[in-house]
């Protein structure tokens, strides 16, 4: 049930054609080469769309980056306001709840590195 979409030039992004972003960007549409075409044009169109599949991938990492930076902005205000409220406690909380972290995945770890390899020798 997959929808027809196309490349929309102006934003960057795959629009379906019954969408209402796609109905309004359809004069941005990179039109798809027609069968009289030669080879030439079909291979930069192909590096048209390789172009723009990558400046959709650098928007992404952008996003995410965006998002991680945001996300350790937040942490650091709110600990700063933990220390404000709480004192000394708040940062005796902290450092418990990082140790909580930190002993999970390092159990999580010896228990993928060294265990399940000799689990899988034994049943196999």
């Amino acid at each position: 049930m997959s929808e027809k979409t196309y490349f929309c030039e102006k934003c960057g992004y795959r629009h379906r054609y019954s969408s209402k972003i796609g109905i309004k960007h359809l004069q941005h549409k990179i039109g798809a080469p027609n069968s009289s075409s030669n080879i030439l044009d079909n291979e930069n169109f192909y590096h048209l769309y390789k172009e723009k599949d990558t400046i959709v991938l650098d928007r992404i990492e952008k996003r995410y980056s965006k998002k991680r930076q945001n996300f350790i902005q937040r942490y650091r205000q709110n600990y700063k306001n933990g220390v404000e409220k709480y004192g000394k406690w708040w940062i005796v909380f902290q450092l418990s709840m990082w140790s909580f972290v930190m002993i999970f995945l390092l159990t999580a770890g010896i228990i993928f590195f060294l265990y399940l390899p000799q689990v899988k020798r034994i049943t196999g």
